[in-house]
């Protein structure tokens, strides 16, 4: 068989012509993605800012004036291994991106969903200015989230029980307590030990309420101060109390100059919410929205005329 016959005889079968299209669509394939490939889609950039941005990404710590003077500090052979790094990053990241592999990625989805609310909320607050009117107007509005809470000072000795035995023995204490003139600072010791603690400074009703039961810190909250005498019984959820009271002062709001920086800086984030969320409805009213299966949702609320006049 000649070699003429012999080329014949191969070009004629089957999977020849299969194997020349093949290596045809693939040299195709490399045509089109490299006209669809910027010359800059295949050129890596490596400049001093991006150099320096790369290296506090690695460190996490984002101070440029710092990493320009770790960057300086290095030796040429730490040099070429950072450039090394950020090179393979880069150009992997590039590849990725052309593969495609971003799509149908939810974590990179919300990656890019966060950059987009942060892109917006660092514009708003750029802008966001709060005058002393929209201050007054806030705190008036959001009073209550100032409010000083009710604050209590006492000592107490403690019984544990509610029956009738932890009843006399609350009230046999209370006697030889005032009998005695005994003070707080002498009282240690007396009763039972309680599971908390027996003195509190300052405490909050909330607080109180937490370790006595909110019956006690009710009874508590309704007596008059009284350095020099022990009054009660007093029964929380443990048993039985005999309470010096020291101080006792009612919730209050502080006016508004007194807490006004953090009156200021409430308002200030409360606008940037609202700035920020406007922004970020703006962009999603530039998007038509179509069902397709789903005939229940044609009616949901959420779509705005801004929306569908998009």
């Amino acid at each position: 068989m000649t070699l003429m016959t012999l080329v014949t005889s191969c070009i004629r079968q089957p999977l020849v012509h299969f194997l020349i299209m093949g290596a045809f669509l693939f040299v195709f394939y490399l045509a089109i993605t490299d006209d669809e490939a910027s010359e800059d889609g295949h050129r890596i950039v490596v400049d001093e800012p991006t150099l320096l941005r790369f290296l506090q990404y690695r460190s996490k710590s984002f101070d440029p004036n710092m990493a320009a003077q770790k960057l300086s500090a290095l030796n040429m052979s730490k040099r070429e291994q950072l450039l090394m790094q950020l090179v393979r990053e880069e150009a992997l990241y590039r590849e990725a991106g052309r593969l495609g592999l971003h799509r149908d990625d939810y974590v990179i989805k919300q990656r890019m969903v966060q950059k987009v609310e942060y892109l917006a909320r660092g514009f708003g607050e750029a802008e966001q200015l709060i005058d002393r009117n929209a201050v007054a107007t806030y705190y008036v509005e959001n009073i209550s989230r100032y409010e000083e809470p009710s604050i209590a000072t006492f000592a107490h000795v403690f019984v544990r029980g509610l029956d009738d035995n932890a009843r006399q023995r609350i009230k046999g204490l209370q006697q030889a307590l005032s009998r005695e003139d005994i003070a707080f600072s002498s009282a240690m010791g007396r009763g039972d030990r309680f599971v908390y603690h027996a003195n509190y400074v300052e405490r909050s009703r909330d607080m109180i309420d937490s370790h006595f039961g909110e019956r006690f810190g009710a009874k508590l909250f309704e007596m008059s101060p009284d350095q020099k005498r022990w009054q009660g019984p007093v029964a929380s959820d443990h048993g039985y109390h005999l309470v010096m009271l020291f101080k006792r002062d009612p919730a209050s709001v502080p006016s508004l100059d007194s807490i006004y920086p953090r009156v200021a800086e409430d308002a200030r984030r409360v606008a940037l919410d609202q700035q920020t969320e406007q922004a970020l409805t703006d962009i999603v009213s530039n998007y038509e929205v179509t069902f397709e299966g789903l005939p229940w949702a044609e009616t949901l609320a959420w779509q705005t005329s801004d929306s569908d006049a998009g």
